[in-house]
């Protein structure tokens, strides 16, 4: 049986030099990681691993620096400072390598924030991701698991549990969990969603969607335009996906694996969301090793995966991760994954359609930019290269780039970007050479070749 003990006891068995796990998104161990800064004078080297953490991160407060060293796989508002200052290393990875690199660092302590016990397991509520691949590790380098068990982290059906007897110590509280309010939707992302909604969701399709605007705006259009029989199988789960459930669109029903239930290795969002997929065998947890495996994704028919970027070059490679050279916004997470994934063959013997969908503008020091660029700006990393198949949709049409030859990529880009840039980034290709042969207008409107370009408004 786990020793029930103080947070500031918990954090008293942290040593200098210990490599710890820290579980993440809205499982973040706020009362655990609060005594263990309030220690920061005394420790020296302790390794902080995580992804994105909602709510407090005092531990990456500002004079921490040679008490905690932070390894950010993903990160938020809370950590962007101290990665883009020089306080924290920022890893790159797809998130479906996350518990491979976790267990590479080799941790020695795990920090969990879990749900009551059940028959003998405690629930690893709402941020599945690598946190079972961290605790087999810990206890393999004869580490310590110590978890804040709180009744209001909600039990999450499937495979996200943590045996009694793997808990060394537990800290008891009982704190909201951190939520994310969905953004809102202007009129230039309502039709993107639009366009995805109609001309590349189906009944029966599998849903992937990233956080944000655009991917909310797809799946409450697939409610609109009377979409069925939709099913689930993503990364992170959103309060777009469990109203598209009560909705009527989403039934999991046609899924080849995982039928009857959505699966997801993360769930992010409000206190609505937290309460409905508590105890709620319609939803389902997996590990991201799992959840993002193109194995895993390609299982089922027609997946739709959808996620965003911060833009995409004429070649149509995707960054996503950063908004300017060495200024990190968020982080690769599964985008590529599914992209991948989304890409393959599946069992209706089709690939589902990957989709990189964002708004074509942006307002950088009060003058509009374009989000498609001539050139892949220098320092910024990709996180989804040119030989990914992917569907590109702006506002202004949805473009099909499997297939497509570089110049081809350069005339159907062009034309789905904000119609005062399309000249100048034609110009740019053709001074960089790059148009020397492509599809004409006439060709695109008839989808030529093969629906390349499927719309363009």
């Amino acid at each position: 049986m786990p020793k029930v003990i103080t947070a500031e006891q918990a954090a008293s068995l942290i040593k200098s030099g210990d490599v710890v796990f820290v579980h993440s998104n809205g499982a973040n161990p706020e009362a655990l990681l609060d005594a263990l800064s309030a220690r920061g004078g005394e420790l020296r080297d302790v390794e902080m691993i995580h992804l994105l953490t909602l709510g407090r991160a005092p531990h990456l407060e500002r004079g921490l620096e040679e008490s905690f060293i932070h390894r950010a796989y993903f990160i938020g508002a809370n950590a962007r400072d101290a990665v883009n200052s020089g306080r924290a290393f920022y890893h790159p990875i797809h998130l479906s390598n996350y518990g491979k690199c976790v267990v590479a660092r080799r941790p020695n302590v795990a920090l969990l924030h879990v749900s009551p016990p059940r028959k003998g397991c405690y629930g690893l509520g709402v941020s599945i991701e690598a946190a079972p691949e961290a605790i087999d590790s810990v206890k393999a380098n004869g580490g310590l698991v110590i978890a804040q068990v709180n009744p209001r982290m909600p039990y999450v059906h499937g495979r996200g549990f943590v045996e009694e007897h793997l808990i060394d110590y537990l800290v008891e509280v009982d704190d909201p969990i951190p939520e994310t309010e969905p953004p809102p939707i202007n009129p230039r992302q309502r039709r993107i969603g639009e366009l995805i909604a109609e001309y590349l969701i189906q009944d029966g399709s599998t849903l992937q969607v990233g956080i944000g605007a655009v991917p909310d705006a797809a799946v409450a259009c697939a409610v609109d335009y009377g979409r069925t029989d939709l099913g689930v199988h993503t990364e992170i789960y959103t309060d777009a996906l469990m109203r598209a459930t009560e909705a009527g669109a989403i039934s999991n029903q046609r899924k080849v694996i995982n039928n009857d239930y959505a699966v997801s290795g993360i769930f992010i969002g409000t206190q609505e969301l937290y309460e409905w997929i508590h105890d709620n065998p319609r939803v389902q947890g997996r590990c991201s090793a799992y959840t993002n495996s193109v194995r895993s994704i390609s299982a089922n028919p027609d997946v739709v995966a959808i996620n965003g970027a911060i833009g995409v070059d004429l070649n149509g490679s995707v960054f996503a991760d950063s908004l300017a050279p060495n200024r990190i916004y968020s982080g690769y997470g599964g985008q590529c994954d599914f992209m991948r994934g989304a890409a393959f063959t599946g069992p209706n013997g089709k690939p589902g359609k990957g989709i990189i969908a964002l708004e074509s503008t942006y307002v950088k020091d009060g003058e509009l930019q374009s989000k498609i660029v001539g050139l892949h700006p220098a320092g910024m990393n990709i996180t989804v290269t040119a030989a990914d198949p992917a569907y590109i949709v702006t506002e202004w049409g949805i473009v099909n780039l499997a297939g497509l030859a570089l110049g081809e990529r350069i005339r159907a880009l062009a034309a789905i970007a904000y119609p005062a840039f399309r000249d100048d980034l034609l110009r740019q290709a053709e001074q960089m050479g790059g148009v020397t042969q492509y599809i004409t207008a006439a060709a695109r409107a008839r989808g030529l070749p093969d629906g390349v370009v499927v719309r363009i408004e």
